[in-house]
């Protein structure tokens, strides 16, 4: 009888030892999901801001080159317009 209730309550132990094992697994699992989330949304910030960064100095080139008159770069490139969404449109009428 005794060896009996040593059994169960080993085997109730390795139970629980089991369980809070994978629940350890589990949160491990979810911080580490959390760090990749964190890393990937600054990754993807980095990435946008690099972007909008090329895309300033591209259209500050082109402003250079055409020393700073609006007009005459949208006379020699009319296709930009097609590029323009149509509330943006405004700031290129004067």
């Amino acid at each position: 009888m005794v060896v009996k209730m040593i059994k169960k309550t080993t085997k109730e132990l390795k139970q629980k030892v089991e369980s809070e094992a994978e629940k350890l697994q589990r949160q491990k699992k979810a911080r580490q999901d959390l760090v990749d989330a964190v890393i990937k949304g600054r990754e993807q910030k980095k990435a946008r801001s690099d972007d909008t960064k090329r895309k300033i100095l591209i259209g500050a080139y082109l402003l250079k080159k055409y020393d700073n008159d609006v007009k005459k770069f949208l006379a020699e490139n009319p296709e930009f317009m097609l590029i323009v969404r149509e509330t943006d449109k405004r700031l290129f009428e004067s």
